[in-house]
C-alpha cells in the first residue's frame, strides 16, 4: 500500500464515530488510547508480529544520536550541523510504549507461543542495551523511564553491567553535562527510570545500591539531578518516594553502607532532621502501578521519629569509625536526635578522641566549643 492510499484510508477512519485516531497539527497521526486499541486487536497478534516488533524496536532504538559527534556545548545546535536522528521521536516513543504494553500484557496474546508473549519485551530490551555505549545511553535518555517499565529486571541488569565495565559508559555520559549555559544533563532519564522502579519494594534496595554506585562515578555539576539526591528523595523520612515499608528502607541504607560507604555517609547526613526541608519528589511510574498525580505519603509522628533515630544511629556508628566523619558530624549535632546525640558525645569524650594528638583533636574541640557557645547565647530560648 502506498502512502497516499494509506493516508486516505486513515482519514476515513478519523471521521468515523468514536474514531480511535487523532491527527495532531495536521501532520502527526496518533492513537487516542494505545492500550485499549491493542487490547481490541490482541487476538490478531501472532508470533510474526511480535518478531517484527522486536526487530524494529532494536533497529530504531539502537540508533545513536549523531549530535554526540559534537562537543558537549554544541549539542544544542545539532540541527544546524545536520546532526539529527533518522527516526522521529514519535516513532521512538511509540515503540518504547509498545514494549511496555507487551511486558505487562503479553500473557493476553493467546494466539502467540508462550515464549514469545512472555519474553518479547524482555528480549527487545536486552538487545537494545547489549554492549550499549555512552552515546546510546545518552540517545535513549528520554526513553529510559519507559524502557525500564517495559522489562524492569532486564533494565537493571543492563545498568549494573554498564557500571561493571572499566571504564563505565556512565563516566563519559557524566562528562557530557558541560559547564556552560548550553550544557545538558544526560543522566536525568536514567535517574528517573531508577526512581520510577524504586516505588516497588521489590527493587528498592537494588536500585539504591545502583544509585550509590552511580554517585561514586559522579564528578558533580550544576544540575540538581544527581544520583545521591535521588537516594535522599526516595528515603526522605517525612516524604518517602517509595511504597516500600520502613524496614525495607532501613535495609536499603544498610546495603548502601556496605557497598558505597562514602555515598551512604552523605545520604545519612541529608536524612537527619532539618537537613532537607523541601523536595520536588521523584519520578513516578506511569505504567506499572501508576500513582495518582496528587498522591502524597502519609507519615505519622512515630514513623518519622523511628526513621530519623535509625538513620542517626547509623551515622554515629560511621562517625565513630572515621575521624573525618566525626568532624563532620560535630557540625550536625543540632540535628542528632536522642539517644544518638548522647552516644556521640560519649564517644567524643572517650579515650579514642582524648588520646589523639592535639593537632588531630583540635578541629573537633573548636567545633564543640562553637556549639556550646551558641547554646549558651540562646540558653533562654524556648524550644519550639
Amino acid at each position: 500500500m502506498d502512502f497516499n492510499t494509506w493516508d486516505r484510508e486513515l482519514r476515513g477512519i478519523l471521521h468515523s464515530e468514536a474514531s480511535p485516531l487523532n491527527l495532531r497539527n495536521g501532520r502527526y497521526w496518533e492513537i487516542n488510547n494505545k492500550s485499549e486499541s491493542l487490547l481490541l486487536v490482541k487476538d490478531r497478534i501472532f508470533d510474526r508480529q511480535l518478531d517484527a516488533i522486536k526487530a524494529i524496536s532494536a533497529e530504531v532504538l539502537k540508533e545513536v544520536d549523531p549530535k554526540f559527534d559534537l562537543e558537549p556545548d554544541e549539542h544544542y545546535a545539532a540541527a544546524v550541523f545536520g546532526k539529527s536522528l533518522r527516526y522521529s521521536n514519535n516513532l521512538r516513543e511509540g515503540l518504547a510504549e509498545t514494549l511496555v504494553w507487551l511486558g505487562m500484557n503479553g500473557d493476553l496474546l493467546t494466539n502467540c507461543s508462550p515464549d514469545k508473549r512472555k519474553y518479547t519485551a524482555l528480549m527487545a530490551v536486552r538487545e537494545i542495551f547489549a554492549d550499549a555505549s555512552w552515546q546510546l545511553w545518552g540517545s535513549l535518555n528520554q526513553l529510559l523511564p519507559t524502557l525500564a517499565e517495559a522489562a524492569p529486571e532486564e533494565f537493571l541488569d543492563a545498568v549494573e553491567s554498564a557500571l561493571g565495565k572499566m571504564p563505565s559508559p556512565f563516566d563519559d555520559l557524566f562528562k557530557q553535562e558541560g559547564n556552560g549555559i548550553t550544557g545538558r544533563n544526560y543522566m536525568t532519564g536514567l535517574l528517573w527510570a531508577l526512581e520510577g522502579l524504586a516505588w516497588d519494594e521489590e527493587y528498592l534496595s537494588r536500585i539504591c545500591v545502583i544509585l550509590a554506585e552511580l554517585a561514586e562515578h559522579d564528578p558533580g555539576g550544576r544540575w540538581a539531578n544527581r544520583p545521591g539526591n535521588s537516594i535522599t528523595d526516595i528515603l526522605l523520612p517525612w516524604h518517602p518516594q517509595t511504597l516500600a515499608p520502613i524496614e525495607k528502607r532501613f535495609a536499603a541504607i544498610r546495603a548502601i553502607r556496605k557497598d558505597s560507604p562514602k555515598t551512604a555517609w552523605k545520604v545519612l547526613l541529608s536524612l537527619l532532621p532539618n537537613s532537607r526541608q523541601s523536595t520536588s519528589g521523584s519520578h513516578k511510574p506511569k505504567w506499572r502501578n501508576p500513582l495518582p498525580g496528587d498522591w502524597k505519603p502519609v507519615v505519622t509522628n512515630g514513623e518519622y521519629r523511628d526513621q530519623v533515630i535509625h538513620y542517626a544511629a547509623i551515622a554515629v556508628e560511621m562517625a565513630c569509625e572515621d575521624l573525618n566523619r566525626a568532624n563532620e558530624l560535630v557540625e550536625n549535632l543540632d540535628n542528632l536526635p536522642e539517644p544518638s546525640f548522647d552516644v556521640f558525645l560519649n564517644y567524643l569524650s572517650s579515650d579514642a578522641i582524648v588520646g589523639l594528638a592535639e593537632i588531630e583533636r583540635k578541629s573537633i574541640w573548636e567545633k564543640l566549643t562553637e556549639f556550646a557557645n551558641k547554646h549558651r547565647r540562646y540558653a533562654d530560648a524556648r524550644a519550639c
